[in-house]
């Protein structure tokens, strides 16, 4: 790779970081697991059903 394209890629992690995120926490979700998150300073677990919990 050259510089041009590593300088690209470089800036673009921040995105790329925020979408694999993204995709983990609905696939969890999809597979039947419980997600922890944080909520306005609080610790919430998020349920496939989409109710929630503070823990």
């Amino acid at each position: 790779m050259d510089e041009k394209t590593i300088e690209f890629l470089e800036n673009h992690i921040p995105e790329i970081a925020q979408a694999a995120v993204t995709q983990a926490y609905w696939t969890a979700l999809a597979s039947g697991f419980k997600v922890l998150q944080a909520e306005g300073g609080n610790l919430v677990e998020v349920s496939p059903d989409g109710s929630k919990k503070n823990c």
